[in-house]
């Protein structure tokens, strides 16, 4: 939570500051410069409103060398901010007997900054540990990484295929981006 408050205090005072210097150069009404912002921001995160929705299917994850765990992987995925963020919810789950029992559970925030023209990524992995995260779109294909207290490198890329399905990757690099290792994998389907 105090990631999510940081990074909106940093979006806030960036706006204010944007404004701020707008209103004073142009003499122009900061009502229209928000405007303008908003839309800067709704255009740059069309490209991944594909997301939107309820999605479910197989996950494989990497719990140690040469031991992978499959899952069933539920996601949601929620537009926010007037179409200026995205709020995903990802869940994987294993049989036990009869019933379901989750093993994983994260969340992310996903919104473009216009103020400062670049893509904002983060996540809270059900650990204890928040994380705000290099995040880049090309296409419809968002891409986030990030470098763990180890010094190890993770990366995840989400795709959309041309069935329309949601395939996402994970990869990790222990030589500064060398060679990378994958330690999960997932393809759902929209539920909704």
């Amino acid at each position: 939570m105090r990631q999510i408050a940081r990074m909106h205090r940093v979006v806030v005072a960036s706006a204010c500051v944007l404004l701020s210097s707008v209103v004073h150069a142009q003499g122009a009404d900061p009502r229209a410069a928000m405007e303008a912002l908003k839309r800067s921001a709704q255009s740059a995160m069309m490209p991944m409103r594909w997301l939107v929705g309820e999605w479910e299917g197989p996950a494989s994850i990497t719990v140690a060398p040469g031991k992978i765990l499959t899952l069933t992987q539920h996601e949601s995925v929620r537009d926010g901010a007037f179409e200026t963020a995205l709020f995903i919810q990802g869940r994987g789950s294993i049989k036990a007997g009869a019933a379901e029992q989750v093993v994983f559970e994260a969340a992310g925030l996903f919104a473009y900054d216009a103020t400062r023209k670049q893509f904002l990524f983060m996540s809270s992995g059900g650990n204890g540990a928040a994380g705000l995260h290099e995040s880049s779109v090309s296409g419809s294909t968002l891409t986030w990484s990030y470098v763990d207290g180890s010094g190890a490198k993770t990366r995840y890329i989400i795709s959309r295929t041309p069935d329309d399905k949601w395939y996402e990757v994970g990869t990790a690099s222990r030589d500064d981006g060398a060679t990378w290792i994958k330690n999960f994998e997932m393809t759902v389907v929209r539920k909704q």
